[in-house]
């Protein structure tokens, strides 16, 4: 059996080639042969949904409270805690608690590369860039109590 395997490039990552045995043998080992065909089946079905796009594209800006995710996406707790539940089962969000807050962020996984790639051309999406905006008030919110405080 003849391979064919060699690099090329994606937005300026470079990756090895998808490598050809036959025409019915295509695998796609050179960017997801780290994760198990369970969890690439689990991590895409996750990113099948508008609203976890929506809060994985603001997590990717930095690290937010529950709070500031539902003043930016105008949703209730609930909605938002069960995004937030199916993400950290994949294991793509990182969580912390100070005091009653909890804090939502990216991890560094396997993954992230995956979804980094998906949601490189956020800003086309109306959603996305509305999401922005109220990314840098919340911000900007959470700059005033902190001065608020000190």
């Amino acid at each position: 059996m003849a391979t064919n395997q060699g690099r090329f490039a994606i937005r300026g990552k470079t990756h090895r080639s998808i490598r050809i045995r036959t025409h019915q043998d295509i695998s796609m080992d050179a960017i997801l042969s780290p994760m198990a065909l369970s969890t690439t089946s689990r991590l895409l079905k996750t990113l099948g949904d508008e609203t976890r796009l929506r809060i994985l594209n603001l997590l990717r800006k930095g690290e937010l409270s529950v709070g500031e995710l539902q003043e930016v996406l105008n949703m209730g707790q609930s909605r938002i805690s069960t995004q937030l539940t199916h993400l950290k089962e994949v294991g793509v969000l990182a969580h912390r608690k100070a005091g009653r807050r909890s804090f939502y962020s990216l991890c560094t996984c396997r993954s992230l590369a995956l979804i980094v790639q998906v949601l490189d051309d956020a800003d086309l999406v109306d959603e996305f860039r509305a999401d922005d905006s109220g990314y840098q008030g919340a911000m900007e919110k959470r700059r005033q109590e902190a001065r608020s405080y000190f």
